[in-house]
């Protein structure tokens, strides 16, 4: 164990006060850490004023001892042990609003994905690799500054990449909330890995029968622009403002193409059949398949 220097960081003329609690929730975490003694290490840690383990953070009994251990302790700064942020990162959050804290000032530290759950054959192992993040989750949490949210205009636009059953559910969805709608796909034809398939699991339902519909709708709701052949070249801007540059590619033998294909039977040269992974051949003027939307 790398021993750590108790030196008082202070960061805008305010002295971080860090509370660091530790989730000992069941065989999660408990069973391969030793939580109280993972606690015990964290009062060691410079800028730590209360270090504390408890059963179960995330529920409301372990948020109001958060809460209260905070005020007893005078602590402006929330260090939380415990699993994956993407679980409970807002019970914690709405801890520190609730005591007039900015939530900026939570640090997270995943005990449990980075160390119980990949180290269950090693608990000395585990318990090092814990303490080694609780000590990053420390000093970063002590340089911590206020994140300010500001507020901008966005453009009612938005950008699609991709036009599988996924981006054209997307782009219909958006569409009819009132967005124009850009959908960039790079193949002649919308539809993506779906068109490709005969039956869909688990009904064993006809790919096509799903799917068709919804390329057909796609194709006719206002505000929704299929950007078929082409692909995205650049993106520049920010948040709710960006502009996109996109590379078409001819598609038609003449703008006024219908797709009634008589250009197909009469063009004389062959090619790679992408739709069919290269089993058969395609004349060079040609639909991806019957239901090509567009055609």
């Amino acid at each position: 164990m790398v021993e750590t220097k108790k030196e008082v960081i202070h960061n805008n003329d305010e002295e971080p006060r860090i509370a660091v609690y530790v989730c000992r929730w069941g065989f999660n975490i408990a069973e391969i850490i030793d939580t109280k003694a993972l606690s015990e290490f964290s009062k060691t840690l410079p800028n730590v004023v209360a270090a504390i383990d408890y059963i179960s953070l995330w529920t409301e009994p372990g948020a109001e001892f958060i809460k209260e251990k905070m005020i007893e302790s005078k602590a402006n700064r929330l260090v939380v042990a415990a699993c994956t942020p993407k679980t409970h990162e807002p019970v914690f959050k709405s801890v520190l609003e609730s005591m007039d804290i900015d939530p900026s000032y939570l640090e997270f530290c995943n005990i449990r994905e980075h160390s119980s759950f990949v180290h269950r054959n090693d608990k000395k192992g585990a318990q090092k690799v814990a303490e080694d993040a609780l000590r990053s989750a420390v000093a970063r949490a002590a340089v911590l500054e206020k994140i300010l949210i500001k507020e901008v205009d966005i453009t009612k636009k938005a950008l699609i990449i991709g036009g599988g059953v996924s981006g054209l559910s997307a782009g219909i969805d958006l569409a009819e909330q009132g967005f124009e709608v850009h959908l960039v796909e790079k193949s002649p034809t919308i539809g993506g890995k779906m068109a490709k398939l005969d039956r869909t699991f688990p009904t064993d339902d006809c790919s096509i029968w799903i799917l068709g519909p919804v390329m057909l709708q796609s194709a006719r709701t206002p505000g929704l622009n299929l950007h078929t052949y082409s692909e995205v070249e650049a993106v520049t801007g920010f948040i709710g403002n960006f502009k996109a540059k996109i590379r078409k590619r001819a598609r038609y033998v003449n703008k006024d193409c219908n797709g009634c294909g008589a250009c197909w039977e009469v063009c004389p040269a062959y090619g790679y059949n992408e739709f069919n992974e290269g089993m058969d051949s395609r004349r060079a003027i040609y639909s991806s398949f019957a239901q090509a939307v567009p055609s």
